[in-house]
């Protein structure tokens, strides 16, 4: 874990074998501590292990913002510990992060910008401040990392950013959905922040909207979940949060809710997602709080389920082609049980594996193989169109996948990794689970 220590003085680093009990070790940096970075002004800092990257000088990736000179930074390292200077970015301001798309193999740039609202209030003074234009992000990318860094600046043009062809395109920003907390004139949720990671087979991405910044207390910032097939066009879901503020204005979480890159971790069958909170702090007369690193836990693809109650619910996929031979299911039914059947692309049934030769499966698990009687290899229909079709009762169904062998492995993409994983797919299956 990199993180900034006092007042954005620097970065250090923490160690933990099991991502809740961390460690300060001892570096050679800056003799007898652990902080492998020293500045007077750091912000908005993303680090990336890069496990595809050829020399092992630029192993590891860093962006960071220096609010000194209000510019924007990469380095590099071989080990997280030692970094140097590689070269300033494009114009840019704080807020602004990385990801790496590997569906896309490029490096994707997103951009803290400014956007005036389609609709903007008649009169937009409020309280003591004045409406005038909202947050929003702007996106770059190229295969390489120091180039995609390398972008030219916009104009600003009526309230707006216009940037122009060949630069860094408008992208994402908060919508009609994202409700106003407070009934002010002029008041609308912005979006903040956004950063993204690859997650099994598709992008996950984690959206920071802006709702307000009360007096007195860190500003209102709530992360929620977004997901991608592209890494550019992001559908949200639910506009429930992911990682919300507290109501209560001394907890730790009472405002400034934000994600970390990379997201989360897969440890066995939990993601570990980490967020910075503040609480209020009486004697900081910017209201910026006293800040915490906070941890949550969702069960491994919990984003969403289908359900089905004592009347057995029916869930049939479009077209699917897949390599493997073995079914696997996160699916919870206790209670309840689940049977799934294999389509042709009429419809048809696929002798042997028919709901009726399909040994059910009870229980509450992320990794469940799924078996028809005569021990049926679903490998004859690799590469072919099919379709699954699955009956449920008491139960939820989280996902499922088609592996090459019996561990379960499901090859997709591990987010920011995990314990017993190897690489950045997930290549060990079950043996993560240990």
């Amino acid at each position: 874990m990199w993180y900034t220590y006092g007042a954005a003085s620097g970065i250090a680093l923490a160690l933990s074998t099991d991502g809740i009990k961390w460690d300060r070790p001892s570096l050679d940096v800056q003799p007898g501590t652990n902080i492998v970075r020293v500045a007077s002004e750091i912000d908005s800092i993303t680090v990336w292990l890069d496990l595809d990257e050829k020399d092992p000088a630029r192993r590891f990736k860093m962006y960071e913002f220096d609010r000194d000179c209000w510019k924007g930074r990469i380095l590099f390292s071989p080990d997280g510990i030692h970094w140097q200077h590689e070269t300033w970015v494009g114009p840019t301001y704080d807020g602004t992060s990385f990801f790496y798309n590997p569906f896309r193999k490029v490096w994707a740039i997103s951009m803290r910008s400014f956007i005036q609202p389609l609709n903007p209030p008649p009169k937009p003074e409020w309280g003591k401040g004045t409406f005038v234009v909202g947050r929003a992000r702007r996106y770059w990318e190229d295969p390489d990392f120091v180039k995609a860094t390398q972008w030219e600046a916009g104009q600003l043009r009526g309230g707006n950013e216009d940037w122009g062809e060949g630069k860094p395109v408008l992208w994402l920003m908060a919508d009609k959905n994202d409700k106003a907390r407070l009934n002010i004139l002029g008041l609308i949720p912005e979006l903040y922040h956004v950063d993204a990671v690859a997650y099994e087979s598709l992008m996950l991405g984690a959206m920071v909207i802006w709702h307000f910044h009360p007096p007195g207390r860190p500003k209102v910032n709530e992360v929620y979940f977004s997901f991608s097939r592209d890494g550019f066009h992001y559908s949200r879901g639910s506009y429930e949060p992911m990682l919300p503020t507290s109501p209560d204005k001394d907890a730790w979480n009472a405002g400034n809710v934000q994600d970390v890159s990379g997201l989360c971790c897969i440890v066995g069958d939990r993601l570990y997602f980490y967020c910075s909170g503040r609480s209020s702090d009486p004697n900081n007369l910017s209201n910026e709080g006293q800040l915490s690193t906070g941890l949550a836990f969702l069960r491994r693809d919990g984003f969403c389920s289908m359900d089905a109650d004592a009347a057995a619910g029916q869930l049939t996929t479009r077209l699917v082609t897949f390599k493997g031979s073995h079914l696997f299911v996160n699916v919870s039914t206790p209670s309840g049980e689940l049977r799934v059947e294999v389509l042709d692309s009429d419809n048809r049934v696929i002798a042997p594996f028919t709901k009726e030769n399909c040994v059910a499966v009870s229980a509450d698990k992320t990794l469940l193989p799924v078996r028809w009687k005569g021990n049926a290899d679903l490998g004859q229909l690799a590469g072919k169109k099919i379709r699954f079709r699955f009956h449920l009762t008491n139960g939820q169904l989280y996902s499922f996948w088609v592996s090459p062998d019996r561990s379960g492995a499901s090859y997709g993409f591990v987010a920011a990794g995990g314990p017993g994983f190897t690489g950045h797919r997930d290549t060990v299956g079950s043996a993560a689970y240990k």
